[in-house]
């Protein structure tokens, strides 16, 4: 039985609860996906689930002090006459007669574009610091932040550490943090200390995940896309049909050259008939496809069993946890369908209260003992209507 979630397993899970096998086209598949979307998006928020706890790290950048720099007040650029900027100097400022000045982007391996800058050009050396540090694309809030010392931190409202970020201009250990959305990068959160650090550090963080977009075009199978030999982590293809978008799909194998199924088989229109037959091809293995090397080559998860030209699927996955979880995530996207489709209020009520009873399960799955706990926060009423 697969453990593994994918995108195709719930739309065809769909396709089965509203007898659309052979009708999803057209307007009727955007409505499925867009229920599986909503769906997907929304679960995170319900509670404060312990399955999307997760930790990170972060390595800190000591300020540097660059030499030959020209700042020119025309266009607000910053020009070294020798050496280069460092990899990470956009998440930087620079500081030019005590002020500080942050930096927009990176032009080139010499030139800096500067947001602001002093009323007057400028030759001589400038300081480097950074405050502002990118968090993973799945981080929806931090819970906790400390380092390696198990030195703490505490959270002060964003304003607080940007009025310090801006009148104390000197390295030390920053106390206090707060997170911002990047504006460089859309989506993305950013972590702010309140100052640059005086020593290299290893900041360590438990945070809240959140779910990230589904990839629809890494939806992929042996059908039409050739096959696959599998060899230890290695997954080779017959045909070139892998790009970046595929990495964190479901990967799965058959034990022949036809696409693998779900454990519920797939339903398959017989043209000369008319009919839908059910053909049952469950996979025997099933990875995570963890880096793309090349049109042909994927890096799995973990070793697999070795397979030569077999059929297989790849899907993006549902990251939801196998008890409990996986049955609300199902009864979300159905209720999201009935939303969607404006289903009369019985049907609506009935999908909310199958919807309900799946949310105490995986509580209760999630973290047993804690589902009525004073100290578990739950975003919505668990016993009537949200």
């Amino acid at each position: 039985m697969s453990e593994l979630l994918s995108y195709s397993d719930v739309y065809e899970h769909l396709l089965d609860v509203f007898y659309q096998n052979g009708k999803a086209v057209g307007r009727q598949a955007r409505v499925l996906r867009r229920a599986i979307i909503e769906a997907y998006r929304l679960l995170p928020s319900l509670a404060n689930w312990e399955y999307f706890r997760r930790t990170g790290s972060i390595n800190t950048s000591l300020p540097v002090t660059y030499e030959g720099v020209a700042y020119t007040v025309a266009d607000l650029k910053l020009t070294l006459s020798s050496g280069t900027w460092g990899d990470d100097v956009e998440m930087g400022s620079v500081t030019i007669a005590d002020r500080r000045y942050r930096i927009i982007r990176k032009l080139s391996t010499t030139v800096l574009q500067l947001k602001e800058g002093p009323a007057a050009d400028v030759t001589g050396s400038v300081r480097w610091s950074q405050v502002r540090y990118l968090l993973p694309m799945d981080l929806g809030d931090i819970v906790e932040l400390t380092d390696t010392g198990f030195y703490s931190f505490s959270r002060v409202p964003a304003v607080n550490v940007w009025e310090w970020q801006e009148m104390i201009n000197i390295d030390s250990m920053p106390a206090h943090w707060a997170i911002l959305p990047s504006a460089a990068n859309p989506g993305r959160l950013e972590l702010w200390l309140s100052g640059s650090v005086e020593s290299s550090r290893t900041l360590r963080y438990l945070y809240q995940a959140r779910n990230t977009v589904i990839r629809f075009n890494s939806i992929e199978s042996s059908t039409a896309n050739g096959n696959v030999t599998v060899s230890g982590s290695t997954a080779t293809f017959s045909e070139g049909i892998l790009n970046s978008n595929h990495v964190g799909s479901v990967f799965r194998t058959s034990v022949d050259a036809d696409s693998p199924t779900s454990e519920f088989g797939k339903l398959v229109k017989d043209n000369a008939t008319g009919v839908y037959e059910n053909t049952l091809n469950p996979a025997i293995s099933e990875k995570i496809i963890i880096s793309v090397e090349s049109t042909v080559s994927a890096t799995l998860s973990s070793a697999a069993e070795s397979q030569s030209t077999v059929g297989f699927s790849m899907s993006p996955h549902i990251d939801v946890n196998f008890e409990g979880m996986w049955e609300l995530l199902l009864r979300l996207a159905e209720e999201q369908y009935d939303i969607l489709t404006r289903a009369e209020a019985s049907i609506r009520r009935t999908s909310k209260a199958e919807r309900m009873m799946a949310f105490r399960a995986a509580l209760r799955a999630d973290a047993p003992g804690q589902e009525r706990s004073a100290n578990r926060r739950i975003y919505f009423s668990v016993e009537g209507a949200d």
